[in-house]
């Protein structure tokens, strides 16, 4: 399609009554679609419409499923080791000391 879209309902093969999103009397078609951009097809897992659930009268719900990754913060690293004041005790304060001193 232009744009870099697809149609993300008509990518997967379904039964007719997952499909069909407008039903009247004897007349079934699928007039609503969903669009994509082609780069975000690999988020699309199932694209249907759900037979029992209705908006209106005649248009029938279609739901699309994505995985959508979520990106992780990654932990500061400290240049220099920090200090534990709370753990500098006897051996470890003197030990400490000589440190800071020489």
């Amino acid at each position: 399609m232009a744009y870099d879209l697809f149609l993300a309902n008509i990518f997967f093969k379904k039964r007719e009554e997952h499909v069909i999103t407008y039903k009247s009397g004897s007349s079934k078609t699928q007039i609503d679609f969903l669009l994509m951009r082609k780069g975000d097809h690999i988020t699309c897992k199932d694209c249907k419409v759900i037979p029992g659930e209705s908006l209106a009268n005649q248009h029938r719900l279609l739901v699309m499923d994505i995985h959508i990754k979520r990106v992780r913060k990654k932990n500061k690293t400290w240049k220099c080791p920090r200090t534990r004041w709370w753990n500098l005790k006897e051996e470890k304060q003197a030990i400490f000391k000589e440190k800071v001193i020489t």
